[in-house]
């Protein structure tokens, strides 16, 4: 029987993972359960609109679209979404280089 790979595994082993959405906070552009987005690891220092692939203190893993790069975190917000998130650097899992 093999084991799943996390995520932050498959990047390291494979340099990149295609993973289905789940939700509809980045609704219009990504739709839940029939898309897909390719997810690299981090190399440079993220832009605005950039869309990282974090995980929260409590597990819960999330794709928001970066609104505002600060020094130490960035302001992420889903496209369908009003509640802008302060998300800390070393939250950070990965990147969308596309869907």
């Amino acid at each position: 029987m093999s084991q799943a790979l996390s995520i932050r595994e498959a990047l390291q082993k494979y340099g990149k993972v295609i993973q289905p959405v789940k939700g509809d906070s980045m609704f219009p552009m990504l739709d839940d359960e029939k898309d897909a987005v390719e997810l690299i690891p981090v190399r440079n220092e993220l832009q605005k609109y950039d869309l990282p692939l974090y995980q929260r203190p409590d597990g819960k893993l999330v794709l928001h679209r970066i609104i505002e790069v600060n020094k130490k975190y960035y302001l992420t917000c889903g496209d369908n979404r009003t509640r802008v998130e302060k998300v800390p650097k070393n939250w950070v899992i990965a990147v969308a280089s596309g869907f």
